[in-house]
């Protein structure tokens, strides 16, 4: 959401341990390049971010589950 990868901050793209690792490894590479630690610092203190910004796709997400105009998922429940 608020988050550039690279310029501000790490993303991962799977919930896998995998990807969690290289973007802890990204992370740590940059932070022990104190020149890019300070940079990508000053670019996440810099940018405008407004709380609007974030949940403005939540909130179009929850009205439409609400009107249900979203497909609506079921999940089982294992005993």
């Amino acid at each position: 959401d608020t988050i550039e990868d690279g310029v501000t901050g790490f993303l991962f793209d799977e919930m896998t341990l995998e990807s969690y690792i290289h973007a802890i490894q990204r992370a740590m590479t940059v932070f022990q390049a104190t020149d890019l630690f300070y940079a990508m610092r000053r670019a996440a203190m810099a940018g405008r971010y407004h709380w609007r910004q974030s949940i403005e796709p939540y909130s179009q997400l929850y009205r439409k589950v609400v009107t249900g105009k979203e497909k609506q998922h079921t999940y089982a429940v294992a005993p």
